[in-house]
């Protein structure tokens, strides 16, 4: 996927099958330009301590 253009705050995001859609220009760096490309990382263990963190301060608000 990568930057197909900017139409003021908004990137107009192109995939690899021709399918566009916008995301705010704040959610990219600011270096962005267009025609660069954009890749998505999933970090599953990033992910396993913010749910394990959100549930910590669950059980301390609920007190179980």
């Amino acid at each position: 996927m990568r930057i197909d253009r900017f139409e003021g705050e908004v990137a107009i995001i192109e995939l690899d099958s021709d399918v566009f859609f916008e995301l705010p220009r704040a959610a990219l760096p600011q270096e962005a330009s267009e025609g660069d490309k954009l890749v998505i990382i999933v970090n599953k263990a990033e992910t396993m301590a913010k749910k394990e963190e959100v549930q910590a301060r669950l059980n301390r608000l609920f007190k179980k």
